[in-house]
């Protein structure tokens, strides 16, 4: 037999008893810290309450990836000398302006009683006056980059995680201004903050992200600096807050476990949410993907802008391309007027919400439940009146509908927590992820919204594109970047909600490639243990060896494009060793298999991925068969999964 690096074990015995090929890979993380005293700093006890290993997982079905990552941790303290320039070619960047801060509900507005003279708190969201100071987000992360030798440079293999506490060297909201606030006191708050402006790139309308308390992505670095703010998208206090509110006293043994646990929840974060991220669903190898994209003109009340300017075809494919850098990314558009289709006419025009006017602002919705029921292919299955789906290792297509709506109505769930909402932005979504398909909506009102913008922004507002680029992530595997915390929210991702981005990050296109390599190695691995040694397959049993150690190698260098295509030869001829040693398996390229972690069309799973709140729901679900049966693929037990109502091949990790 060949020697490989890879593990087995025994999956889940429920499940089934054949053997699963596992990988473990190694990241180093470098944590460089600014404005703390180093002997404040317990390094044993920080990494102990940071993750030392990352099992993960596929979030939906909710079953592991057969991937651990272990992790280890560098802590640096650069002299004082690289702070002190931080800072300066910060406050040179410096803008100022007086603004109406919100502070979110998590903060208590005490409100004093008129005959009692005691306070209550009021659990809401306020406005405060605020002087703050912003820096350039994107300059910052720049700087940082050019100055690496200060902190050591990057690990070969691993991220840097800059935590910052900056509330002695900067403008920063203090203790006192905090407390008057929740007093409803007249204050104003000295925050600081960094920023980005950015323009939509189909209809041009312009967004000032003022409020982001960290930044990066465009690097493998993230900057989180814990003296900025406090914000409401985040929501959390800044250190200095955090502690003086608490009345944590650093001198004392709980304030030193307190600063090192607090420390540890950010480095966390920047874990499961960015250098090391679950997937939301299986990936899917190909060598091309191909989203094939409807728009639909629904809208009565104006023609304009022309749908056909709503989209932009040839940057999104520029974009998904560097996510899937092995492949060829094609796609096509087709426009169409839903009043072309009577019945889907009929059934949006049968899903509208009643219109509510005064306040709340009316938010009227199209439950997307039934829209989706007729295109699925486990539905009404009318998918296949405007395409044909293929999904293998050659074309792996990607379904987008898109649909104009009048006036203020976008999709939006009538599941229970859905139904009342008292915003607009809490009831309707611009896109869904659903795996076999994409819904996305936008209404005039999001075409033409810089005609309510302040100041005005006359005849601009959003298109499709960045919406049409995200959930296209999403049906690649992506998750969002701030799923277990909200800091890394401010990442250059077109994954997060706070940024407007129309770029994948660095953290996004590494996942992708990562997990695509594991994907290929693991299934490479599995097939070369059920190989034997015959005098005839010993050369295609060398070469996958030989493909498989240069494959790690570059996986280890972080060269992950590099992996893949080395693992996919080592897989070429580890499938050409169990064809000559008398197995099952065709001599051919990957086309000849189907790659574990493929999934059947139609997981009837929905996961809101994109609106001005995005919640997970679960849609409609199939009846519990009287009896298991065996996979169709690999003839080993099915497992019954109950949140999904249907039947699932462990073995294959694919639904029947």
């Amino acid at each position: 037999m060949v020697s490989s690096p890879f593990s087995f074990v025994l999956a889940d015995q429920q499940n089934t008893s054949s053997a699963v090929a596992t990988r473990t890979a190694s990241f180093d993380i470098k944590v460089v810290l600014l404005g703390f005293d180093p002997t404040l700093i317990d390094k044993n006890y920080l990494t102990w309450n940071s993750p030392p290993i990352r099992y993960q997982l596929f979030e939906i079905p909710g079953v592991s990836t057969n991937v651990q990552y272990s992790i280890s941790y560098e802590y640096v303290f650069p002299d004082a000398s690289f702070t002190d320039a931080l800072v300066q070619f910060l406050q040179s960047n410096a803008k100022v302006e007086v603004r109406q801060n919100v502070i979110w509900n998590i903060s208590f507005f005490q409100i004093q009683q008129p005959r009692q003279g005691a306070y209550y708190l009021n659990y809401t969201h306020f406005d405060v006056r605020s002087r703050n100071t912003y820096y350039p987000a994107d300059d910052v992360e720049t700087w940082l980059v050019q100055h690496q030798s200060a902190y050591g440079g990057f690990p070969q293999s691993g991220y840097v995680l800059i935590l910052a506490d900056l509330s002695k060297r900067l403008p920063s909201t203090t203790l006192d201004q905090f407390e008057l606030a929740l007093q409803g006191k007249d204050v104003e708050f000295t925050s600081h903050f960094y920023n980005k402006t950015y323009a939509d790139s189909d209809l041009r309308v312009q967004l000032n992200r003022r409020y982001m308390t960290g930044w990066g992505g465009h690097s493998r670095l993230f900057y989180a600096d814990l003296s900025a703010g406090p914000e409401q998208t985040a929501e959390q206090l800044p250190i200095q807050l955090a502690y003086a509110y608490n009345s944590v006293d650093f001198t004392t043994a709980y304030g030193k476990s307190w600063l090192n646990q607090f420390l540890a929840d950010y480095m966390s974060g920047a874990v499961y949410n960015i250098f090391a991220p679950d997937f939301v669903y299986p990936i899917n190898y190909a060598s091309s993907y191909k989203i094939k994209v409807v728009i639909f003109d629904n809208r009565t009340d104006t023609t304009d802008p022309p749908i056909t300017k709503t989209f932009d075809q040839e940057a999104a494919v520029k974009e998904w391309q560097t996510l899937v850098p092995w492949a060829s990314v094609t796609a096509e558009t087709k426009y169409a007027r839903v009043s072309d289709y009577p019945e889907l006419q009929q059934i949006i025009l049968n899903s509208r919400t009643p219109v509510k006017y005064g306040s709340p602002p009316e938010s009227p919705a199209v439950d997307a439940r039934p829209v989706y029921d007729w295109f699925n292919a486990q539905g009404q299955g009318h998918i296949k009146d405007f395409m044909q789906v293929t999904r293998d290792t050659t074309e792996y297509d990607i379904p987008v509908f898109c649909f104009a709506f009048s006036g203020k109505y976008e999709f939006g769930f009538t599941f229970k927590d859905m139904i009342v909402k008292e915003a607009d932005f809490d009831r309707t979504i611009w896109g869904v992820s659903l795996y076999d398909l994409v819904l996305i909506s936008h209404s005039t009102y999001d075409f033409k919204r810089g005609d309510f913008t302040d100041p005005l922004q006359p005849g601009k507002g959003f298109g499709f594109t960045n919406t049409v680029i995200h959930e296209v992530g999403h049906m690649l595997g992506l998750m969002h970047p701030f799923s277990f915390d909200p800091t890394e929210n401010f990442v250059a991702s077109v994954m997060a909600y706070y940024p407007y981005e129309s770029q994948f990050s660095v953290f996004d296109r590494d996942a992708e490639v990562r997990g695509q390599a594991d994907l290929l190695l693991r299934t490479a691995a599995q097939l070369l243990s059920q190989t034997p040694y015959v005098l005839i397959n010993q050369g295609d049993l060398s070469a996958a060896k030989s493909k498989a150690d240069s494959a790690e190698k570059a996986y280890s260098a972080m060269n992950y494009l590099q992996a893949i295509r080395d693992a996919i030869d080592a897989l070429q001829s580890a499938l050409r060793a169990n064809m000559l040693a008398g197995g099952f398996m065709p001599v051919g390229t990957l086309t000849t298999i189907e790659i574990v972690g493929s999934f059947v069309l139609g997981v009837l799973v929905a996961f809101v991925v994109l609106g001005r709140r995005r919640r997970p729901s679960v849609l409609a679900m199939r009846p519990q068969p009287q009896a298991a049966g065996l996979c169709s693929t690999c003839g080993k037990p099915l497992t019954w999964i109950p949140q999904y109502s249907r039947w699932y091949c462990y073995n294959c990790q694919k639904y029947q």
